[in-house]
């Protein structure tokens, strides 16, 4: 029988440095799914994800076109940018968020030795990993954190018109609106009713007892 530690060291270093297929994690409360998934972020964006960001950025933008070096906050911009964290409440999003903040910070900073649940092996050595990490702290703005709400409604304001909604829709989550549109419409359509000629359906309800109520 495999011993369940090793099991378990190898499934948060494949978290680390798997990036080449969707991996699913499974774990139960207070196991350190969160920290999981910090470090997979962060050896991302000081990894892999930094690499070929900047390979993008080299690329001339036309055919002919000499490659220019991008700056370590432009790549750091771009890295940022394809990353995107889901979570389902708003307390679970600003933990990983601050989280994040935090140990790119304590990165940036180079004090000490990196944490012992971040797997060093994917990043690169010590004085370009703290200016990577400096840069990113300094562009964390470009990382979305969200509830899987948000991130939905935030597509949906960015291409409206492909969605085919409302370019100004708004989240009714008490369903508050839906009830005063809804109110709106049936006394709209009840003074029509029971107006002047009115309409004979509704008028034959209320005469045999179904009235406005």
């Amino acid at each position: 029988m495999s011993d369940p530690r090793e099991a378990d060291r190898a499934a948060r270093h494949a978290a680390q440095r798997e990036f080449s297929h969707p991996l699913v994690l499974e774990a139960g409360a207070g196991t350190g799914k969160t920290t999981t998934l910090v470090a997979r972020i962060l050896s991302w964006c000081l990894g892999v994800g930094w690499e070929r960001a900047r390979e993008r950025l080299c690329r001339p933008a036309r055919p002919g076109a000499g490659a220019t070096e991008p700056t370590v906050e432009h790549v750091a911009a771009e890295v940022l940018s394809g990353v995107v964290a889901i979570t389902f409440t708003e307390a679970a999003a600003a933990e990983m968020a601050d989280r994040v903040a935090e140990d790119l910070a304590r990165i940036a900073g180079g004090f000490g030795e990196l944490p012992g649940w971040l797997d060093p092996e994917p990043l690169p050595p010590g004085p370009e990993r703290v200016a990577r990490a400096r840069a990113l702290v300094g562009t964390l703005d470009h990382l979305a954190v969200r509830t899987i709400h948000a991130f939905c409604r935030g597509l949906l304001a960015a291409y409206p018109l492909e969605a085919g909604r409302h370019p100004s829709l708004t989240v009714d989550a008490d369903g508050q609106l839906l009830e005063s549109i809804a109110r709106e419409a049936v006394e709209s359509r009840l003074r029509e009713g029971y107006g002047d000629p009115g309409d004979p359906d509704l008028l034959a309800l209320a005469a045999r007892g179904f009235g406005p109520p």
